[in-house]
Parts: structure tokens; sequence; C-alpha cells
């Protein structure tokens, strides 16, 4: 069944006006796991196949190459033969067995970092969008000042109140960091705080959520690297945590990430509960259905 597919039975079956920004969220988390979970299956059948062609034609390890080169142009050249000319701009290449398979090893490593980075969106997408449709049911709970101080192009627009896109956009320009966007959240269901430092995982998850913002920035900014000058404030508790979830080493410059696709399931899964922590609390305010996690495991839903 396509995504699209699943989306639609979801939301002929849910009773929840809320529910549609954590439906997204985890289809989209569970993607992100399933691809990531391919890529290594991919790469684990490679190495085994590898590893027999070799023994089986005993060909050198030492032999087995694959490099690369991007040719670029001059743009400003115009060859008079009207034939474009390409220049070698550098290389990169791997040199037998075992540095070949590295290979392997370290783009697995990168996707995954980049898997959690893109969690990382996709969780910062479901807060702006479930506290759009909250505050599109409960006008009441917006920032008047906000609202007040709100760009008039939203109204010019065809965007009204009465709209939950304009939430959708009033959200967006309110509340620029994901910080204030949690913030306002504990602010209009204080039971989430709870959820936050008192859950069974026993984490502390505002603190996880500051190192996994740091290492969104690193896979986004930094090759990998969380640079010495953005820890340098940590507490020893955020320091573990760093350690726990997000497996690395020290080096020149700052923390860098080695991650396998378990890390990134662990997170992935993190990113989910705590979705469903702010789901249930917002939705417990306004007395729908939240329990949707046990109906679909008992085959209610899709």
């Amino acid at each position: 069944m396509k995504t699209s597919q699943i989306r639609k039975v979801q939301m002929s079956n849910n009773t929840n006006p809320i529910q549609s920004p954590l439906d997204d969220l985890l289809l989209r988390l569970n993607m992100l796991n399933g691809l990531v979970f391919h890529l290594e299956s991919y790469l684990k059948n490679l190495r085994g196949l590898l590893k027999q062609a070799v023994a089986k034609s005993n060909i050198d390890p030492s032999l087995i190459f694959a490099g690369t080169s991007l040719a670029i142009r001059d743009l400003t050249e115009w060859p008079e033969n009207n034939w474009a000319v390409y220049y070698p701009s550098g290389k990169f290449f791997s040199q037998g067995e075992e540095e070949y398979l590295r290979r392997g090893d370290d783009s697995l490593c990168r996707e995954v970092t980049w898997t959690i980075s893109q969690a990382y969106e996709a969780f910062e997408t479901f807060l702006k969008d479930i506290i759009a449709t909250y505050v599109f049911i409960r006008k009441d709970q917006a920032d008047t000042k906000k609202v007040e101080n709100l760009d008039p192009r939203l109204r010019k627009e065809l965007l009204e109140p009465t709209n939950v896109e304009y939430w959708k956009e009033f959200i967006r320009k309110a509340y620029s960091k994901n910080v204030d966007l949690l913030k306002f959240l504990r602010k209009i269901a204080p039971e989430i705080e709870e959820v936050e430092k008192q859950n069974n995982r026993n984490i502390n998850l505002t603190e996880w959520y500051i190192v996994v913002t740091e290492v969104r920035h690193a896979a986004t900014h930094s090759n990998m690297l969380i640079k010495s000058e953005r820890m340098r404030s940590w507490s020893q508790k955020r320091h573990k945590l760093l350690n726990r979830f997000f497996p690395g080493s020290d080096t020149t410059g700052g923390y860098i990430l080695n991650l396998n696709r378990k890390d990134a399931e662990t997170n992935l899964v993190l990113f989910a509960e705590y979705a469903f922590g702010v789901f249930k609390c917002l939705s417990k305010l306004q007395h729908y259905e939240w329990n949707i996690l046990r109906k679909q495991h008992k085959g209610d839903t899709v």
C-alpha cells in the first residue's frame, strides 16, 4: 500500500482533529528508518559477494580499485571549435579490498547521521503543524501580541483565522526557533514537561533534544563534527547523552560522529515517542481520543 493510500485510510478513521501531524511524522520516521535499514542490508550483501568473488578467483585484494573525479568547465572559456573542455577538479578513490569496504562503512555512517538530521526536520514540522492545528481549534490560546504584530500579507492572501493554513503560517512566523515552539507547548499543556523529564525511558528529553540539535547541525554544516565551542557550556549529563545516543570520538576541534544503523533507529524512536507525548497531552486537554497506538496494535486502524 502506498504512503498516500495509508494516509487516506488513517484519515478516514481519524476522530481526533489534531492527529494528522502525528500521522505524517510517523509515516516519515518509518520511511527514514526503512531506507537506512535497506542500505545497510545492501552493503552487507555486497561485502559478502565481494569476499566470495575474491576468494574464488584468487584476485589480489590490493588490485581492487574504485575512484571518481568531478570534471568541470571554465564557464568563461569559449573554445573556437565549440567543443566544451572539461578539467579534472580533484579525485577520490579507494585502493584495496579493506579500504574499498571501509568506504561503504563511511557511506552508511554518513547516511545514518543524515537520517537523524532528516528526522529532526520532520519533528520540527510536526511541532509547527500540531500547534497550528490546536490553535486553529482553540484560538484563545494564541498569543494575542503576536497576532497583533502579524504580517498583514496573511490576510491579503485570503488566509483568515477560520482557515488552518492561516495558523500554520502564523506559527512559522511567530515562533522561528524550536525552543520557542516547545516553550509554548509547555505553557498550554504543562503535562508535557512531565513527559519530557519523568518518563519510562528515564531520559531527560529536553537535554536529549539539545544534543540532537547539535548532531543535526554537525551533519548539515560541519562534516559530522560537533565543534568544541558548541559544547563548551555542556554539563556532564549532556556529554553522557551524546556518548550514549550518538557514538563518536574526541578529536582535534571537537567530537566526530561515528553512528551505525541501530543508532539511527534508537533516535527515530525517541522522536516518535516525544511527538506522541505531545499529541497525548494536547488531546487530553480537549478530551480527544489519544490512545491510537493501542488501537493500531489491535488492528483497528492501518
